[in-house]
């Protein structure tokens, strides 16, 4: 298992197709490539920006950018870890 974590804020990025939130997407392209069952690979965003603050992006903008592995450390403090190893574990 690899897992890239970027502590970051999301208050300049261009919303859920910003190539920096996509790359929980492309980082699976790039397992899929390698074809060795051995190596998972993951990415987060660990976020110190409110979801709230994004949520003009539209939608559910905090359970979207959950499912884009992006997680919220003020607001999620408690679960926030314990939500990352579970979608690295359920990416097997």
């Amino acid at each position: 298992y690899v897992s890239f974590v970027d502590p970051k804020g999301l208050r300049n990025l261009e919303g859920l197709d910003d190539p920096k939130i996509r790359f929980y997407r492309t980082i699976k392209e790039l397992q899929t490539r390698l074809a060795d069952a051995n190596v998972i690979l993951n990415s987060f965003i660990i976020s110190n920006t409110p979801s709230q603050t994004v949520s003009w992006w539209g939608g559910n903008a905090k359970s979207e950018l959950e499912e884009r592995h992006v997680l919220f450390q003020v607001e999620d403090k408690a679960t926030y870890i314990e939500k990352m190893l579970t979608l690295i574990v359920g990416s097997a």
